[in-house]
């Protein structure tokens, strides 16, 4: 497993609905040269299966319900787990999909939705025992105003077992990003993780989940208490200090080999922001010093369609061709100098990760700097090369001294720089950021 991580530049989040104005898997097939271009070896799609469209809003989630758009179906919501929701297209759509992504490097990760389903599951009527029940025989509703799976019924777990399975034998799929993976039982995942590394042993999965224990059997956790939270830096709500030592924080958590991916958008934080894109809020100018971030640290980095031509536009994940019809990224702007630029910057970055073992490595040491509210200072090391970066994570330009820096910074050679730079007065190392500015060199 820790090989995979190695050999992963990061993942690349598609929704459909949001990635073209179609929203189906043969119009996203088309854009995959493109993003295999940018530099990603995993791409992880949003749920594809059979989503219910019971139209009773007693069972629709807040978010759904907040939307506006009055769409029943919701991808975490599902009717048949077995079938491809006809929203996206065809069996026969998704086996070229997966073909197409294979011809050109990508690897191929769905999103599996264990945790609950859809009021009117295909399932229920023969096997009212595969949901959790009350004491007077209804339906137990979770949270999120779906059923809730019910992980004491042998029979339930072999019928998810066979659809892990199902997917990769079929359709040749890489992997699985598992929805509140850690709200299910880690024993059914172990076997789930069995099976399917029997059919195709090289499976990544990434578990939602912040459970450091689930890392026994997930590649990756996909949330970790938080502590990528660098936004609020960058709105003035956090001290960059405080971000650095949550990092810090929850990396001691982790077990040996054990990862985190981390993010500043996903499509339930773009959905949830509405209007209030990160590109309008911190402007296009902090959105890039936290990718620099993002990628720079330990773990794996996770980017949300449309990141890589600055689109700002609003997305809803229940909005597509029949609803809503405002959440297509707006690609428009990758011929803008805004997307230009966004497009070089997220192939660099890519790039660098694929290529800078340090940065695919778990090692790394902070430094001690004289900018604590401002910029994150840190190394990542490695025989073959140790990073250096400097970050600054507000719109304020700071200079600082970097105390006691080792030697061999002396010789730092740039990897990439946007209005940062560094210098040495005798034995002292001076940093000088301008407002989301950064530096990054190799020593």
């Amino acid at each position: 497993m820790k090989e995979q991580l190695e050999k992963s530049p990061g993942i690349y989040q598609i929704s459909l609905r949001s990635f073209t104005p179609e929203g189906t898997l043969r119009a996203a097939m088309k854009m995959l040269p493109f993003v295999a271009d940018l530099g990603p070896k995993y791409i992880q799609l949003l749920p594809v299966a059979a989503a219910d469209d019971d139209e009773d809003q007693r069972f629709w989630s807040k978010r759904q319900l907040a939307s506006g758009t009055g769409n029943p179906k919701n991808s975490y919501r599902i009717k048949d787990y077995f079938a491809i929701d006809e929203e996206y297209g065809t069996d026969e759509d998704l086996l070229d999909f997966v073909k197409e992504a294979h011809r050109l490097g990508l690897r191929v990760l769905l999103d599996l939705v264990y945790l609950h389903c859809g009021p009117g599951a295909v399932f229920l009527e023969e096997h009212p025992d595969y949901v959790i029940r009350n004491d007077d025989g209804s339906i137990h509703i979770g949270q999120w105003n779906f059923p809730l799976l019910n992980f004491d019924s042998r029979g339930l777990r072999e019928y998810l077992w066979s659809n892990m399975v199902y997917f990769v034998d079929k359709f040749d799929v890489d992997g699985y990003r598992c929805d509140v993976g850690d709200g299910i039982p880690l024993d059914f995942w172990e076997e789930g993780v069995r099976r399917i590394r029997a059919v195709k042993p090289d499976i990544f999965m990434v578990n939602e989940g912040s459970d450091p224990e689930y890392l026994s059997v997930f590649d990756v956790n996909y949330f970790y208490d938080g502590c990528f939270d660098a936004v609020p830096v960058a709105l003035g709500d956090r001290r960059a200090d405080e971000f650095c030592r949550k990092w810090e924080e929850c990396r001691r958590k982790l077990p040996k080999g054990g990862q985190v991916l981390h993010f500043i958008d996903n499509h339930d934080i773009a959905s949830d922001c509405y209007e209030d894109r990160h590109e309008k809020t911190i402007g296009t100018d902090g959105v890039e010093a936290l990718l620099v971030l993002d990628f720079l640290l330990d773990g794996v980095p996770f980017v949300f369609n449309g990141y890589e031509v600055a689109d700002d536009l609003k997305h809803n994940m229940f909005s597509n061709r029949f609803y809503g019809r405002d959440a297509s990224v707006n690609w428009a702007n990758a011929l803008c100098e805004k997307g230009k630029r966004r497009i070089r910057l997220m192939k660099e970055l890519f790039r660098l990760r694929d290529e800078k073992k340090a940065l695919r490595s778990q090692e790394l040491s902070w430094y001690d700097h004289m900018a604590p509210e401002s910029a994150a200072v840190f190394c990542r090391p490695d025989p073959e090369g140790p990073v250096f970066a400097a970050i600054n994570m507000t719109d304020r330009p700071v200079s600082f001294e970097v105390k006691d820096p080792p030697e061999a910074l002396r010789g730092l050679r740039p990897l990439l720089a946007e209005g940062g730079k560094f210098f040495f007065k005798g034995e002292k190392m001076f940093v000088q950021l301008l407002g989301y500015g950064y530096f990054a060199g190799e020593f």
